[in-house]
């Protein structure tokens, strides 16, 4: 697969210069990370951050604003 293909990158939603298959291997083993960490802590800061991190990481500069919604499905009650 290379960045051509990857629909994501095609609509304008994530940077250019990275190679997606490697990149999701990558983002699936950090969630999968924090969430054990949240579990354990048994408070949500371990998924906020990684939706901060990949935020920063994935998203082009005019897309940033899409994080603030993902914020709210971690918003603890």
């Amino acid at each position: 697969m290379t960045t051509d293909s990857f629909k994501g990158v095609e609509q304008g939603f994530f940077k250019e210069d990275f190679n997606p298959k490697e990149l999701s291997r990558f983002m699936v083993s950090r969630f999968e990370g924090a969430i054990l960490l949240a579990k354990a802590k048994k408070f949500l800061s371990p998924m906020e951050d990684i939706i901060w991190q990949g935020r920063n990481l994935l998203l082009k500069d005019e897309r940033m604003h899409l994080a603030n919604g993902w914020m709210c499905l971690t918003s603890e009650t």
